[in-house]
């Protein structure tokens, strides 16, 4: 059995922002603010959306968006390097299960050697950090 290595899409292989979801939503790509912020309402020029609008702008990741997000520069020629050496891929994300396969469709249309996603809701998300830093020490 090879060794297995699961890592991250968002930020890591694939290069997530909210920008085409916002296009797609309010119908213009917002300008960059700072390309090297981690949370999209500081990379980009955008304000917060609430009630409709945020319905809006969330019914936007859909299948389309979750199968089209492009791979940071390196990302793949690395994944390969890692399978030469032996190793197992597979992608955990933070997202609905109900586009898992969107995921991995994106992941295998982009030339990663990946065959594996799991998603992780947010929920789940929220009880493994809770359980992280309770296990820290004081």
């Amino acid at each position: 059995m090879k060794p297995i290595i699961a890592l991250d899409a968002d930020g890591v292989l694939l290069d997530y922002h909210h920008a085409r979801a916002w296009a797609k939503a309010f119908g213009a790509l917002p300008a960059v603010l700072d390309p090297h912020a981690y949370w999209p309402i500081d990379r980009r020029d955008v304000r917060r959306r609430v009630g409709d609008e945020l319905t809006q702008f969330r019914a936007c990741f859909d299948h389309q968006y979750w199968s089209t997000i492009p791979a940071i520069t390196g990302a793949v020629d690395a994944c390969h390097a890692l399978v030469a050496a032996g190793y197992e891929l597979v992608c955990v994300s933070a997202i609905e299960t109900q586009f898992e396969m969107a995921r991995l469709q994106n992941l295998r249309d982009g030339g990663f050697p990946i065959e594996r996603v799991i998603a992780i809701t947010n929920t789940a998300v929220n009880i493994c950090r809770k359980r992280c830093v309770e296990a820290l020490p004081p």
